[in-house]
């Protein structure tokens, strides 16, 4: 994250017991602009209303993905579809 010099991040955590990466992102002094849960059984449509989402933060530009390769996979499909390709830099884990 401070190599890429981030200051703002977008984060979509699959599971509840991701919270502490976000103390530790806060304590290294990267702010979450926001924090997106991924429904577990998303719903058709799902995944661009998510990208849509990350629209409204506009200097945000990182976005870190805690979820399975399917979701991960869904969430890049939206960002291509919405023609964001190459606006965000991605980070899925």
């Amino acid at each position: 994250m401070e190599r890429a010099a981030w200051t703002r991040s977008s984060r979509y955590p699959e599971k509840q017991h991701y919270q502490h990466t976000c103390n530790f992102f806060c304590t290294g002094g990267l702010c979450i602009a926001q924090s997106i849960k991924i429904p577990r059984e998303p719903r058709p449509g799902e995944f661009d209303k998510i990208v849509k989402r990350l629209m409204e933060t506009s200097n945000a530009r990182g976005v870190i993905i805690f979820a399975n390769e399917d979701d991960i996979k869904r969430v890049l499909q939206a960002a291509k579809r919405a023609n964001l390709t190459g606006h965000f830099l991605f980070v899925g884990s």
